[in-house]
């Protein structure tokens, strides 16, 4: 859910003109948030800050010196009247009263900025602003990494030795402290998560620093603070980012002094916002890469599956098929053709032919073969040349491979005989006569031969 950040007027996240003044001494000052505000009766005097998110607060003084600012949103300006009367108990001042709320903003990046607009002799304040995220990070913690943790912090010594050793380190988170005045010395943290705050000391003495974050640069802020020389803002919000995305970030923040006596530069520690959705990604690279892990496995886990499907779809179409035993010891013989018979060969030849092709004179078609020839004699006399119609001339008959014609059945030159046949039950034994008709059963047709 969307959560609130908080920012004192004295962060270098408010960037003040000139003419603003930090009181921090002033005996009202325990009235203000931190003990700390800024002040200005300058024309034109503006402070400016931006932040990501949908809502922004201002919180300020109200007196009965104080006048009129302009508070501008982006491209939208509003008129803030911080005038008070003096109530009846004679106490003058109200004191973090909220001046300004803009909310349902888009969640994306803001610009404010509060201007003096009030009459000669008037103030107008600011002491803290807040804004609404609008980063949705349910369940999210807060993780601190210390300056002393080396495991997450690399300091750069190219210019300088970082010290730890300060009249005012009990005033620092753990009592530690990492703090440099040479240019361009950098201080890197990693961190896991969405949001990132930056805690260090504010001082008098103190200068200018940049922040980079994942190598690019954000901002150029400044570490001073109108303190006196004996008191140090420690443990204060220097830098904020959200929107990070998930992952392991670097940040690294470099001293950039302007000044011979503002040249200091400390960090405390960081906190790092982790939502549960997207704690223990090691860095924003590998999170395609394990969205594409996953889809590989899904994708391997496919194509398994049709491999799986295919070799046992070809395995069910095998055991299914038919197919011819080659190597079998006794293989089945094809059936002899219908109605072929030896050319030039009679009724003996044939019997002769079939024994040699199927081991057994018998032709009663004992055979386990697919097509019987079953023989059968018939007990009709060989017909008259009146009772046989001869189509054509015997020079028209077709002649075997030994020149003379064939016993075939049946042909265009032989017609069955005019007495029907009637198939015998069983089979008849081989009978061999010269000149008798001979009729074979093949399955169920019947064959005619004569030989002469």
């Amino acid at each position: 859910m969307p959560y609130n950040v908080t920012v004192d007027d004295i962060s270098p996240l408010i960037k003040y003109s000139q003419t603003w003044v930090s009181y921090v001494s002033k005996p009202e000052s325990d009235e203000h948030f931190g003990k700390t505000i800024h002040i200005t009766q300058s024309q034109g005097a503006q402070a400016q800050f931006s932040f990501s998110g949908t809502a922004v607060y201002i919180f300020g003084a109200r007196k009965s010196n104080y006048g009129h600012g302009i508070i501008r949103v982006d491209n939208e300006s509003y008129d803030v009247d911080q005038y008070t009367p003096t109530q009846s108990d004679g106490t003058d001042g109200l004191y973090q009263q909220l001046l300004f709320k803009k909310e349902n903003l888009p969640n994306r990046l803001h610009d404010v900025s509060l201007t003096y607009n009030a009459s000669s002799g008037t103030y107008i304040s600011l002491d803290y602003v807040m804004w609404t995220s609008g980063d949705d990070i349910i369940g999210a913690k807060n993780v601190t990494i210390d300056d002393n943790d080396l495991d997450a912090w690399r300091y750069s010594t190219d210019s300088g030795s970082w010290k730890m050793d300060s009249a005012y380190v009990g005033s620092y988170l753990y009592q530690t402290i990492h703090f440099i005045d040479a240019d361009k010395a950098t201080a890197r943290v990693s961190f896991e998560g969405n949001a990132v705050y930056l805690y260090g000391g504010l001082f008098y003495d103190h200068g200018s620093f940049t922040v980079d974050i994942d190598g690019r640069r954000i901002d150029t802020l400044s570490g001073t603070a109108n303190t006196t020389k004996t008191e140090i803002r420690a443990k204060e919000l220097m830098y904020y980012a959200d929107g990070l995305g998930p992952g392991i970030h670097n940040m690294t923040i470099t001293n950039t002094p302007g000044t011979s006596d503002k040249k200091w530069l400390d960090v405390d520690y960081v906190l790092a916002t982790q939502p549960d959705w997207f704690r223990g990604v090691d860095n924003n690279s590998k999170l395609p890469s394990l969205v594409g892990a996953v889809c590989g496995a899904v994708a391997a886990f496919i194509l398994l599956a049709l491999a799986t499907w295919y070799s046992m779809r070809r395995r069910r179409r095998r055991n299914n098929s038919s197919f011819v035993d080659l190597l079998h010891e006794n293989p089945n013989p094809y059936g002899i053709p219908m109605g072929y018979v030896p050319p030039g060969v009679g009724t003996s030849a044939y019997q002769t032919f079939y024994a040699a092709q199927h081991g057994n004179s018998d032709c009663s078609g004992t055979s386990d073969s697919t097509h019987k020839l079953i023989p059968a004699l018939s007990a009709t006399s060989v017909p008259s040349a009146s009772s046989v119609n001869l189509i054509g001339s015997p020079s028209e008959l077709p002649s075997n491979n030994m020149g003379s014609p064939g016993s075939f059945m049946p042909s265009p030159a032989l017609a069955y005989p005019t007495t029907p046949y009637e198939r015998p039950t069983g089979n008849a034994p081989v009978v061999s006569t010269q000149g008798a008709q001979s009729q074979f059963l093949y399955g169920d047709k019947s064959m005619l031969t004569y030989t002469g």
